[in-house]
């Protein structure tokens, strides 16, 4: 007789405790408090951090695909298709894009 545990927390109950709301609370609130510690930084560097952070994202996505670009498969979506190096590069890219978005969203509020 097997003793593994097939216990798991009810959603409902999850949603009802409210945990989802206290961690989209936290996140809000942290991101609030980012853009209020940046207030302080020149607009200017932030708008060209965001730029060069977004660059390097779109140069990092395309030698993240280039093995399916020299299999000529130019209509591939996500990272299944690549070798385990280049999914990270490809992760990484991403990351690095949704950074410089965000640099450049926190400029666009200070400046508007």
């Amino acid at each position: 007789m097997s003793k593994k545990s097939d216990w798991k927390f009810p959603a409902d109950l999850a949603v009802l405790s409210g945990l989802p709301v206290l961690v989209i609370a936290y996140l809000v609130g942290s991101f609030f408090s980012l853009i209020d510690r940046l207030n302080g930084v020149n607009a200017v560097a932030l708008f060209w951090t965001g730029l060069g952070l977004g660059s390097l994202g779109v140069a990092l996505l395309f030698f993240a695909r280039l093995p399916l670009y020299r299999q000529r498969q130019f209509l591939t979506f996500g990272p299944k298709a690549l070798p385990a190096f280049h999914r990270k590069l490809y992760w990484s890219a991403y990351l690095s894009i949704l950074a410089g978005m965000l640099l450049l969203e926190i400029v666009w509020l200070r400046v508007r």
